[in-house]
């Protein structure tokens, strides 16, 4: 449930913290010692900045498998519309499924889109009837990747908003 009377402040990050989080993004097992010698800074700093980044949950360092050596899965977009009220139900089902990456709210004609990965059509297609079974659900519509083009974890915002 959202609590409406909580206002979300992005958190602030100074210059340093926006560094660290670049070397991070180049080589997340980057030991500290190397971040500090790269930014000139003492290594109980940046062990520091490191863990309240990951405390404040505003990073996460994680193993990423490269899609390129698993070429024979399906990548599959997945668009979903359902009532209102099945929503949060349905939500639940897919973030709860090995298959899902992402799940997210979406305006327009869809309620929530998932991105998922499959290992042969009929898996797609057992994966696609049981969301068609949930109760609620209205439409499916699916889009197959055929050739990905970009594959990136990296959100670079400073290139964005500058």
């Amino acid at each position: 449930m959202i609590n409406k009377n909580v206002i979300r402040i992005p958190p602030e990050l100074d210059a340093l913290d926006e560094e660290i989080v670049k070397l991070l993004i180049e080589d997340g097992r980057m030991p500290n010692t190397e971040i500090a010698e790269r930014l000139h800074i003492a290594e109980a700093t940046a062990r520091r900045r490191i863990n309240r980044l990951k405390e404040e949950k505003i990073i996460k360092v994680v193993a990423v498998r490269n899609p390129d050596h698993f070429k024979k899965f399906l990548s599959t977009i997945i668009n979903i519309k359902c009532e209102r009220s099945e929503i949060i139900k349905t939500e639940g089902f897919l973030t709860n499924r090995a298959e899902t990456r992402y799940v997210g709210y979406s305006t327009g004609k869809w309620n929530l889109v998932a991105e998922a990965f499959f290992i042969d059509n009929d898996h797609l297609l057992d994966f696609l009837l049981e969301v068609g079974e949930l109760e609620g659900v209205t439409d499916i519509e699916t889009s197959v990747m055929l050739r990905i083009a970009k594959f990136s974890y990296e959100w670079e915002f400073d290139t964005l908003f500058k």
